[in-house]
């Protein structure tokens, strides 16, 4: 590749191949093309952004998950309350309101044996 370039039979052009996705080089009459970049950093940085979307929109699938994180954003309730309200145990509320904050959506504040929760933002 070097001979080639140097002889001048051929021009080199690098493009930045910022996922790192390509490792392979392209040839034309005129040009040499190969990719570059860091390896693996920025890859590694897309695929948490690409996991850390999908976790998020499992939660947001749930339509439990929807109403709750709908009440806590109007209303601020209480597991207590959401799950008086929505008909349902309160321990399944527990664990929609643990799902909603392990994504990020949610924080939540002990307040005796009740948790609130707010909007996290």
């Amino acid at each position: 590749m070097n001979e080639i370039v140097t002889r001048g039979e051929r021009k080199i052009r690098f493009w930045v191949e910022p996922l790192e996705l390509f490792d392979l080089m392209l040839t034309s009459d005129e040009w040499l093309l190969t990719p570059f970049g860091y390896p693996t950093s920025t890859f590694r940085e897309a695929t948490k952004l690409a996991d850390d979307l999908a976790t998020r929109s499992k939660a947001l699938r749930d339509l439990t998950c929807v109403l709750i994180l709908s009440m806590i954003r109007d209303f601020s309730f209480k597991n207590t309350t959401m799950a008086n309200y929505l008909g349902l145990a309160r321990p399944t509320v527990n664990v929609h309101c643990q799902i909603l904050m392990e994504t990020g959506f949610i924080q939540t504040e002990i307040i005796g044996s009740q948790a609130r929760h707010r909007l996290k933002g």
